[in-house]
């Protein structure tokens, strides 16, 4: 019962500690799915290329870590500046993945009843928060809410991922809670609005999209080329629009929102820290102590000269510079491989699962995915993340693959 983790993920906080929001959830991350496999068995022939994946990509950190001493015990092991990115939780979020796969099939009706529960509970603690009503005083005196997570970013992605699973009842449902699924869905929104973050609106809207594509795709009535074509004439009336009005107010707030120039300076200084330690990297969570040498001069005044970057805000580059290139190919090719699983399992139309949970397996994945291009890794956001890909590799290999 994996699962359950879920929602003591959620609340594992303490806010009377300076790192309140990671350092229970490394704990649990690091040792649970160690004891699980103790008592429980897991076939991991079954996903021996996942495994074999991941497994590669912890053992590279450990060699080359035990090369080069680039880095002390402690921030090895656990991670460097407060979250909780070390090898010992990454170790656990890697078996969480072929954990998951194992269970999914059997237990998924826990994972979205769990992950339901997350989000009705942020819902409620985000209104207390929002009405400066907060028991714990865990948002302080910042704007957005923050729910349990430590940053309103974090909130917000983490509401638009799982904004998935009350779409998809209200997709499934006939009954008189069909509604209620959907003013759930609409009420996320409001409450996305609320952390004063763009991420979680673009995670919101990707969710319906996919939702609606995956439907279609499952029906028959879309196929590949028009779906091309449907995104590409999005995209293009996207572009004109911000074209046309690029001099407006409001289409620069939103531009602002999204923090594109800094988000650009951070992939600029982790694709600049991989190009000089193309081969072994820098060490897992290690960036800070090298990105104030990449930073561009015009982005390290505008920060102070004081403030240097711990993350490059995409996993995929982070994964470079830490590990290296053979490292970082590794990473792409599991994300590209547990993405054509998703798309895969939406054609197939021979399966145990309802529709509806098949569809927004699919959608938490890619918006979690869509989360780590833009964003740094979150721990609660990572092993949400991580369970969902496992569940996409359970159902893969169990009810596509074999037939």
């Amino acid at each position: 019962m994996i699962y359950g983790l879920i929602p003591i993920m959620y609340l594992a906080i303490n806010p009377m500690l300076n790192d309140s929001s990671t350092i229970i959830r490394a704990f649990i991350v690091s040792s649970v799915p160690p004891l699980y496999l103790i008592f429980k068995n897991v076939t991991f022939k079954e996903y021996r290329v996942e495994s074999l994946f991941l497994s590669t990509i912890l053992f590279l950190y450990l060699i080359y870590w035990s090369l080069f001493q680039n880095q002390s015990y402690a921030d090895f092991l656990f991670g460097a500046y407060g979250r909780g990115n070390g090898f010992l939780p990454l170790v656990g979020l890697y078996l969480l993945i072929i954990i998951s796969a194992e269970c999914f099939l059997r237990d998924n009706e826990l994972f979205f009843r769990y992950t339901y529960a997350i989000l009705s509970l942020s819902i409620i603690y985000g209104i207390f928060q929002a009405f400066g009503l907060d028991m714990f005083k865990y948002s302080g005196s910042n704007t957005g809410i923050r729910l349990t997570l430590g940053n309103a970013n974090f909130a917000s992605a983490l509401l638009g991922i799982v904004s998935a699973i009350p779409l998809g009842k209200f997709f499934d449902n006939k009954g008189k809670n069909k509604l209620l699924h959907l003013f759930i869905y609409f009420l996320t929104l409001i409450l996305i609005f609320q952390t004063d973050s763009s991420q979680g609106f673009v995670l919101w809207i990707l969710t319906g999209l996919l939702f609606i594509y995956f439907r279609l795709v499952k029906s028959g009535r879309l196929n590949i080329g028009k779906l091309i074509i449907i995104n590409s004439s999005i995209l293009i009336s996207l572009i004109s629009i911000l074209l046309v009005f690029k001099d407006s107010p409001r289409i620069l707030n939103v531009w602002n929102s999204f923090q594109v120039e800094a988000r650009y300076e951070h992939w600029l200084t982790g694709l600049r820290i991989w190009k000089d330690h193309a081969f072994f990297g820098i060490g897992i969570d290690n960036l800070s102590k090298y990105s104030g040498q990449y930073m561009s001069q015009n982005w390290s005044a505008e920060l102070g000269g004081a403030s240097v970057p711990d993350k490059s805000h995409n996993t995929v580059i982070d994964h470079f510079a830490n590990g290296g290139t053979l490292v970082g190919i590794l990473w792409v090719g599991i994300i590209v491989l547990i993405s054509w699983y998703a798309i895969k399992i939406q054609i197939n139309k021979q399966t145990s699962l309802e529709n509806w949970k098949i569809q927004a397996l699919g959608c938490m994945w890619f918006t979690y995915l869509l989360q780590t291009f833009i964003s740094t890794d979150q721990i609660l956001i990572t092993f949400l993340g991580f369970l969902t890909a496992g569940g996409v590799i359970g159902v893969y290999h169990r009810e596509y693959s074999k037939k």
